[in-house]
């Protein structure tokens, strides 16, 4: 989840510290996580049928 995938050309992946993605959460707005939490929601309801 926290990185970039590798290329098609065969770059390497790119991987992400936790304290900038920590730091940057705080940012999101309410209705955000919400349509977050709803599209997770759905894909683990997706998952368990």
């Amino acid at each position: 989840m926290l990185g970039v995938s590798a290329d098609a050309w065969g770059a390497t992946a790119q991987r992400f510290n936790h304290r900038p993605l920590r730091d940057n959460v705080s940012l999101v707005d309410e209705a955000t996580l919400k349509e977050i939490n709803g599209l997770v929601a759905a894909a683990g309801r997706q998952v368990l049928q």
